[in-house]
């Protein structure tokens, strides 16, 4: 049990993952992703996700939640980006996803989870809401300026990625303790849509 509140078979007795953690591993490993040598960028590296990259990949750089939008990088700089729980924090998630976009090499791969409502199928967002309070009332925790829904994979892909998208559901929510119907997002870009100046 963990989490607020507590949730069944949420952390990993033996290396301490989330359910979102197991979620990401599985969608990375299906896909076999990453490769030694690759360039990384993690937004607010979590413990159990930078061991197992630093243990594929090496070294990743690492980035503040509060710089989606502005990331200090040239462009293509990054074989795969892992944006975990990051674009709810955006106060525009177009801008941020272009930016993610430039940076991510044109054959890298993004990996991106956010907080979702499955059952939704429009992302609730109200600019009104601005104070800590009001945030942590609408969208569950102070920093947060949106809940998602289904149509985040219609943003990403506005946003000129192609997206899949990683389901949570049948015996591998029994098997690894996930969410069921949570997603992970797995994106690259649309070459024509990040097409770079020569």
């Amino acid at each position: 049990m963990f989490g607020h509140p507590p949730r069944y078979d949420a952390r990993c007795p033996a290396c301490g993952s989330n359910e979102r953690q197991r979620l990401i591993v599985l969608a990375l490993q299906e896909r076999v992703l990453l490769r030694r040598g690759d360039k990384g960028l993690y937004f607010t590296p979590e413990p159990v996700l930078a061991n197992y990259l630093h243990a594929r990949v090496g070294e990743f750089q690492s980035l503040n939640l509060k710089a989606p939008d502005s990331i200090q990088a040239p462009d293509e700089a990054f074989d795969f980006i892992l944006a975990s729980n990051v674009l709810e924090h955006a106060p525009d998630d177009q801008k941020a996803l272009a930016e993610l976009g430039r940076v991510l090499h044109r054959d890298g791969v993004l990996v991106v989870t956010v907080p979702l409502i499955g059952g939704w199928d429009e992302t609730y967002e109200n600019p009104p809401v601005q104070s800590e309070d009001a945030r942590f009332e609408h969208f569950g925790q102070r920093n947060h300026v949106r809940y998602y829904g289904r149509d985040i994979r219609a943003r990403m892909e506005r946003a000129g990625f192609d997206v899949e998208e990683r389901l949570a559901d049948g015996e591998d929510s029994v098997r690894y303790g996930l969410i069921r119907g949570d997603r992970a997002y797995v994106a690259r870009r649309r070459q024509a849509k990040f097409a770079l100046a020569s």
